[in-house]
């Protein structure tokens, strides 16, 4: 599954970490790939919160 995944704070447009996250709580994908990730979201704290879902799987697609 690929789901949009912007920032924090909401936007118009896209989804915020927080509303990924739970689609993939809802939803149990075998993997989650999440995509538009903004810069102002810190990549170890990310994928730290990430990590803890039940699925076991969370990718991080950056550009760094």
């Amino acid at each position: 599954m690929i789901l949009d995944a912007l920032r924090d704070t909401p936007h118009p447009m896209h989804q915020t970490v927080q509303q990924a996250l739970a689609l993939v709580d809802k939803i149990k994908p075998k993997r989650a790939w999440f995509t538009h990730i903004a810069h102002d979201l810190g990549h170890a704290a990310t994928n730290e919160r990430c990590a803890i879902r039940a699925t076991g799987t969370c990718n991080w697609h950056t550009t760094d």
